[in-house]
């Protein structure tokens, strides 16, 4: 294969395959900005002051625009996971702000204002119990088990923060619950095109293998250096090991390799001009290999889209870019065949605990 083939024809394979690939129903492109036009259109008439939170305009902005974008493109599960960080950046710092405005001070009222987003949220997740997952897609199915585990997270840390730290604190992360509620409830009601599900089942020893690389690899000057980065990483983890008992192994699996893409970027690899066309190459045949595998999890589908979108500027797109790019192709896609291989008897390691740490880590 000649790696070093012009960009321009190379780039053109890649855009050829992906418009060709894209499925996004029109009516499901529809509902994603108009929900991004509504919350732009709540931002303008009711602005937020967001000064605990100076990233905050700058932040959902760019959220604003990427959900956009990739909706616009027909990009499906790029464009929703935008549009679920966009609904906990906004809704977080909404609900703060104004709580903290109307709310007395002290422990008690927070608890008040707590116990009643918890009835909220119950009612929530008692509709999306009672929905038939049968005929939802994997990468649908991820995207909601994901915002799903959120939620008991971050109602866990407001009570925590509203203690140890101030209230205001606490309400920033049930107005995060609230946000992930709403988007798993979005996400539920879409009508997505479904392919035959493979068989899910446990992600754990893929989970505690990771797990143990990350430690291995938390040590001096790296982990001073990319502290943030690793941070992120500990949290997917986090949250993949409580989905996996919880047995919502279609989000485990998103999560596990979310985690494999941020492992990966750690070593902050360097795509030379060469590695690019052999990433175009791979991803355009992946992309056609996709679309002919009718078996293939969609939960593939949502990192092919990341890859696809980071690498659409060609030799413009920024060196992050082609790392994302790079960690997708060469490593998360290979982790998720690995993943999705019948569990062998090999596999069923012992349920050793693993202890995490949940954090905070608004707006980064």
């Amino acid at each position: 294969m000649n790696r070093l083939r012009p960009f321009p024809l190379v780039l053109i394979v890649l855009i050829g395959a992906h418009l060709q690939a894209q499925e996004m129903h029109p009516a499901v492109r529809n509902r994603v900005l108009a929900q991004v036009d509504e919350i732009e259109q709540s931002l303008r008439d009711h602005p937020l002051k967001a000064s605990d939170f100076p990233n905050f305009p700058k932040t959902s902005s760019a959220l604003i625009e990427g959900a956009r974008d990739a909706a616009n493109r027909g990009y499906l599960y790029l464009s929703l996971e935008k549009l679920g960080q966009l609904l906990t950046v906004v809704d977080s710092t909404r609900f703060a702000e104004e709580q903290a405005g109307r709310l007395a001070p002290g422990f008690p009222a927070f608890d008040a204002e707590w116990t009643k987003a918890t009835q909220k949220l119950a009612v929530v997740e008692s509709g999306l119990k009672s929905k038939n997952w049968s005929h939802a897609s994997p990468g649908q199915r991820a995207l909601i088990e994901a915002a799903r585990g959120r939620i008991g997270q971050m109602m866990s840390a407001a009570r925590g923060f509203a203690v140890h730290e101030d209230t205001f604190s606490g309400l920033f992360y049930i107005g995060q619950a609230l946000g992930q509620a709403r988007f798993a409830s979005l996400c539920a009601s879409l009508d997505l095109d479904v392919r035959p599900q493979a068989k899910s089942h446990s992600v754990l020893p893929e989970l505690q293998s990771l797990q143990e690389k990350a430690l291995a690899a938390f040590v001096p000057p790296k982990s001073i250096e990319l502290h943030s980065q690793f941070i992120v990483l500990n949290a997917l983890l986090k949250t993949g090991f409580e989905l996996d008992a919880s047995r919502s192994y279609a989000g485990a699996l998103y999560r596990y390799l979310d985690a494999s893409q941020a492992y990966r970027v750690l070593d902050g690899i360097e795509v030379d001009a060469a590695k690019k066309a052999e990433l175009l190459d791979k991803l355009a045949s992946l992309r056609r290999e996709f679309n002919r595998s009718r078996a293939k999890d969609s939960i593939d589908d949502i990192f092919l889209e990341r890859a696809e979108a980071a690498a659409s500027n060609g030799t413009n797109a920024t060196a992050a870019k082609w790392r994302t790019v790079e960690a997708v192709v060469d490593h998360v896609l290979p982790a998720s065949s690995a993943a999705n291989l019948p569990v062998a008897a090999s596999k069923q390691t012992s349920r050793k605990s693993v202890q995490l740490t949940l954090v905070r880590w608004p707006f980064t």
